[in-house]
């Protein structure tokens, strides 16, 4: 009986789990399509690839994006646009490798 006890537990935190982070991208990415004068902010992990010093930070969409843009030396064009998006929107996991961070101000 115990062993039915702890295998339906183990079901039901993974299930939380994967619900949760669900809905955490979800929140992700409404932020990043979230555009005009008023803005969701995001939360998510920087990881500074100079010292390997992971942060939590909340910032808007759009600086995100910009951060994105300066990492991978993206033009502010048309496809420039889409394509730091994409990246931005492609962060399922929530951890951002940037070099220069100073963009997001870690």
């Amino acid at each position: 009986m115990k062993k039915i006890g702890i295998i339906f537990l183990i079901i039901i935190s993974f299930s939380f789990t994967k619900d949760e982070n669900n809905l955490l991208y979800k929140n992700y990415a409404k932020a990043l399509n979230q555009g005009g004068t008023f803005q969701f902010f995001l939360v998510i992990k920087i990881k500074n690839l100079n010292t390997n010093e992971v942060r939590e930070i909340c910032t808007k969409g759009d600086f995100l994006q910009g951060a994105i843009h300066h990492e991978y030396k993206i033009p502010y064009t048309e496809k420039g646009l889409l394509k730091a998006y994409q990246i931005a929107l492609k962060n399922k996991k929530g951890i951002l490798n940037l070099k220069m961070t100073v963009q997001l101000q870690i």
